[in-house]
């Protein structure tokens, strides 16, 4: 039973270890992001194994007056494996989510990839915009709507720019003359890549619209990372100073 009590405590701490080398060979690119979420996600069903075999020794251990001595040992490796299953929870999104990975401002006239569809990839999900994703994010996200300012096109789509330089996304092509910029975005946590695009037009009535499109390369659905972008996104564009 000692043995093993050094083996629970050991093995939780070395799976919150990799679960951070997950993210971390991810975000450096030692390996690919979704190789680092299956680590992730490994380690969550291990952690869960531990927290339930560790609490069981424990309640052993503090019914034996030979093993009391194990009891702190074991309840630290319970509390370890608990802390890291908790943050699972909370920090990973529910696996129900509804199946969506393309948002957009414009639902009957969304902005279109074009430089993006090069760098894509042949496996990456369709830039193809479908009356089944107008339907959920309808239904998910009803606040996404295009931004109208009372500026220029030419005032909005230079901070539009400034706004995607201050995000860190990666640009992919920038057009002054049509009004559009093509960007790539990261997931904080694993690093996945997801496609921008921004539209900025004149209003008839005057002042500007701007519109934008985020998409992820692969995964059926985002768990609303896409639709943070895009509100994020233009809460800074309407904060910039003019």
């Amino acid at each position: 039973m000692q043995k093993w009590s050094w083996v629970s405590l050991g093995m939780s701490l070395a799976l919150v270890v990799v679960s951070l080398l997950a993210a971390l060979g991810s975000r450096l690119g030692v390996w690919s992001s979704v190789t680092g979420l299956q680590l992730y996600v490994i380690c969550g069903a291990l952690a869960l194994g531990f927290a339930v075999a560790c609490s069981v020794s424990l309640v052993i251990a503090a019914l034996n007056p030979d093993w009391k001595h194990l009891v702190s040992r074991f309840g630290i490796a319970v509390v370890i494996a608990a802390a890291f299953l908790a943050h699972m929870i909370i920090g990973l999104p529910k696996l129900t989510a509804p199946v969506l990975h393309d948002v957009t401002t414009d639902l009957q006239d969304p902005p279109t990839f074009e430089a993006a569809i090069a760098v894509r990839g042949t496996n990456s999900n369709s830039v193809d915009h479908t009356a089944m994703k107008v339907e959920v994010q309808r239904k998910l996200y009803p606040d996404l709507v295009p931004l109208h300012l009372e500026m220029s096109a030419s005032q909005a789509f230079l901070r539009a720019s400034q706004t995607v330089d201050a995000m860190g996304w990666e640009l992919i092509a920038e057009d002054p003359e049509r009004g559009r910029i093509e960007a790539t975005a990261r997931t904080p946590w694993f690093r996945f890549k997801d496609d921008v695009v921004v539209r900025v037009q004149e209003r008839p009535e005057g002042g500007s619209v701007v519109d934008v499109r985020s998409l992820s390369r692969i995964g059926a659905t985002d768990f609303g990372a896409n639709a943070k972008r895009v509100r994020r996104f233009l809460s800074e564009l309407q904060s910039l100073d003019p």
